[in-house]
């Protein structure tokens, strides 16, 4: 994966009527983007061409940052993709779901998020510290109006299209909540629950692949890898990859990870994790990730392990080994995988640079 940015970022709003405190004030900036970005995978070659802009300022004593977007564009296309991807997935009658997901689509988006921690830069950090952020997007309303005017008009697939690209329409909303105690200078127990829903209308019938949820990796559940877990018990063994499929519209993320500092430069971390991704929609091709209020709390993944940090000040390396304990995909009666453990189809290595929450 590679991409260029040119980024621009002006120290005030650029809003006439805010108020002259909040225009002015040290951490307001206005700013704007443009980028390109390409995946290039054995599988496909897709790109990824944006523009964006985006409102920023801190308050309460720089404890609250809000962000606005009010207006973000991405352009998708896949020009390039291997015969054996094609069949798997960009074919009607296989896998429409997965096939709407990778098309050519035009995004256009506005977004609101906001932070706040109750830990001051000035004093020292409390005894429970604990960072909170939610956040809101909403995409496709702007190309809807033009299809109100009769702009737009219907492809075959039946979707509406502007400039002859089909266009995405999604609300989605995230929370996250962090919070620490802090023992003492050397033993903390840090906590994380992080919980996001998405759901495509319109002319969508699936999220555009970037904008669902995964699960596993370094800051989810850390006994799969990345792109390895759910959607629920969703499980294909037939295909040789299938990290397409391994995506979902809702998500759960709940750790718990106790942190002992041995040195200035090294600590250890034992952590406990749990959760999942699932789908707003009883797709076909994701058979059992469905979303149920009586069976998703059976459907969780669960996994625990060891980690180690090497903190530089300037920069913190963290390496976790993972080792599932509850493995939904699997039939029932072989999920708890604590007690009977397959060193290589339930461990996961991961590598990444700072805390995972």
């Amino acid at each position: 994966e590679y991409g260029a940015e040119a980024f621009l970022s002006i120290p005030q709003l650029l809003l006439p009527w805010v108020m002259k405190q909040l225009k002015d004030q040290p951490s307001a900036s206005t700013e704007f983007s443009i980028g390109t970005n390409f995946q290039n995978r054995s599988e496909y070659l897709r790109q990824f061409f944006n523009l964006s802009s985006r409102f920023q300022w801190l308050s309460r004593n720089w404890q609250v940052t809000n962000v606005v977007e009010p207006i973000a564009i991405t352009y998708v296309r896949m020009p390039r993709m291997s015969d054996r991807f094609r069949e798997a997935y960009m074919n009607d009658s296989i896998n429409p779901i997965l096939k709407a997901s990778y098309e050519e689509q035009l995004i256009v988006r506005s977004a609101y998020n906001i932070s706040y921690s109750n830990v001051l830069s000035n004093e020292l950090p409390p005894r429970i510290p604990f960072r909170i952020r939610a956040g809101i997007e909403v995409a496709g309303y702007l190309p809807r109006l033009a299809t109100m005017m009769g702009v737009t008009h219907k492809n075959a697939s039946g979707r509406e299209v502007l400039f002859g690209i089909p266009y995405s329409e999604y609300v989605k909303t995230d929370f996250d909540f962090a919070p620490a105690y802090r023992f003492d200078d050397k033993h903390t127990l840090a906590g994380h629950i992080a919980i996001g829903f998405a759901y495509p209308y319109g002319n969508s019938i699936v999220l555009p692949f970037e904008k669902r949820y995964y699960g596993g990796g370094a800051n989810s559940i850390r006994g799969w890898s990345t792109r390895s877990l759910g959607p629920g018990t969703y499980n294909n063994d037939s295909l040789g990859y299938d990290f397409a499929n391994k995506t979902g519209d809702i998500k759960l993320d709940m750790s718990v990870e106790f942190r002992r500092k041995l040195t200035s430069l090294f600590e250890l971390a034992a952590f406990i994790d749990a959760g999942n991704v699932w789908t707003i929609k009883n797709y076909k091709s994701q058979p059992g990730g469905y979303f149920t209020w009586n069976s998703f709390y059976k459907e969780l993944a669960a996994a625990y392990g060891l980690g180690v940090r090497l903190d530089l000040n300037f920069l913190l390396l963290r390496v976790d080994l993972g080792m599932k304990a509850h493995n939904p995909a699997l039939s029932q009666g072989k999920r708890w995988t604590i007690f009977k453990p397959e060193f290589r189809r339930d461990f996961a290595f991961h590598f990444a640079i700072g805390y995972p929450f």
